[in-house]
């Protein structure tokens, strides 16, 4: 029995921009992801909290429910896998009840100014 290759998906990743980063710890088990997202931003309310979704093809959609100036939103993210990395995906956004989801899912782009980098868990 072969030792089950490490999932390239699962780890630690960051996005420094300026004064401003973003991390996010990311697990998977077959299709589905969780882990926790934070965003530290310079002179702006930082954010934090659990993520939740899926994976298909080298596309992750999760659901971000944070804590962000004492109250709590929840809002979709997607990233596409690329190499080691991720590429936060940007488009524009509705407000559905209290969550925010992307308005045209399948228009989503993925700019590689958007890269987050794979990083060592432990730092």
């Amino acid at each position: 029995k072969t030792e089950k290759a490490k999932d390239p998906v699962a780890g630690c990743y960051m996005r420094v921009l300026q004064r401003d980063s973003f991390t996010a710890r990311l697990e998977r088990q077959g299709d589905r992801i969780s882990g926790n997202l934070r965003f530290d931003n310079f002179e702006k309310d930082a954010s934090s909290g659990p993520v939740t979704g899926v994976i298909n093809d080298n596309i992750i959609r999760l659901i971000y429910t944070f804590q962000s100036e004492g109250m709590t939103s929840v809002m979709e993210v997607y990233f596409k896998t690329r190499g080691d990395d991720l590429i936060r995906g940007v488009g524009e956004m509705i407000t559905k009840n209290d969550t925010l989801y992307f308005k045209n899912p399948d228009d989503v782009q993925y700019p590689a100014n958007e890269k987050w980098r794979k990083l060592a868990c432990d730092l």
